[in-house]
């Protein structure tokens, strides 16, 4: 009898704790992910990217993001370290560029929480950062920056 009800307690046990579901959770980097509307520039020229990207790693810690322009400028996703106190980001020197084979460095990166105000009243966060790509020409720096996208038409 003992063995009956030791057993029954266990299913039961294991039946309420397999019914617990964890919430929706957020990445360690969820502050300084975002979708982006980017512009960049090297004083010479300007490109207007549709978006940018800054998401979380696989490995889902707090001091490393993926910065991406989604194929949109010069088709690059590169890691970056990220210190979320500061909200700032940059490569550790030149590194190889995810998207296709070629080396990728940025430097000067920033989110300002709250930075701008678009044409249609909404308050957003703003993204800059200073990017170099070994097959550009050498020394040529890009000046990208931009504002959350927020789905909105006249905020793009």
């Amino acid at each position: 009898m003992k063995k009956i009800l030791f057993a029954a307690i266990a299913l039961i046990t294991l039946g309420l704790a397999s019914c617990e579901k964890d919430g929706p959770g957020e990445t360690e980097t969820v502050k300084m992910s975002g979708d982006w509307v980017m512009t960049f520039t090297d004083g010479a020229s300007t490109w207007g990217a549709p978006h940018g990207l800054t998401f979380n790693t696989a490995a889902n810690i707090p001091t490393e993001i993926w910065v991406s322009d989604a194929g949109g400028f010069w088709d690059f996703q590169v890691k970056c370290t990220c210190d979320q106190e500061s909200m700032t980001f940059a490569t550790d020197g030149w590194v190889d560029n995810a998207a296709y084979e070629c080396k990728v460095r940025i430097t000067n990166g920033k989110i300002t929480l709250n930075g701008e105000t678009l044409p249609s009243g909404r308050v957003v966060d703003v993204i800059s950062y200073d990017i170099e790509f070994d097959d550009d020409d050498p020394g040529n720096v890009w000046h990208a920056t931009g504002h959350r996208y927020t789905g909105f038409q006249e905020d793009n």
